[in-house]
């Protein structure tokens, strides 16, 4: 988890180019996200035997999408306005929690 959330932080961190920012990610992640809290809702109606794996996985490469976005946007806004360090900590906080 820490080697997942260290890679992932640095490389949105050393991510100097504008034109390869990561912040249009945050549609995508959103609706994964979406799309994995159903998932227990049609486990309920059809059964299908992998599904609890694919909720595993599918949680472990979005939430790590979520580090890669969540530290970019904090970069972002951190260069535009004055940044909340106790907000910005409780995502990251957040990301972390979902990973392990």
């Amino acid at each position: 988890t820490a080697t997942i959330f260290g890679c992932f932080s640095a490389s949105a961190m050393f991510n100097t180019s504008p034109s390869r920012s990561y912040l249009f990610l945050g549609g995508i992640l959103s609706s994964g996200l979406m799309l994995l809290a159903l998932l227990p809702l049609v486990s309920l109606l059809i059964h299908i035997p992998f599904l609890h794996t694919i909720q595993l996985y599918g949680g472990l490469m979005l939430f790590s999408g979520y580090v890669l976005f969540d530290t970019q946007l904090i970069i972002f806004r951190a260069e535009r306005n004055p940044c909340d360090p106790v907000v910005d900590a409780a995502m990251l906080f957040q990301d972390f929690v979902a990973i392990f």
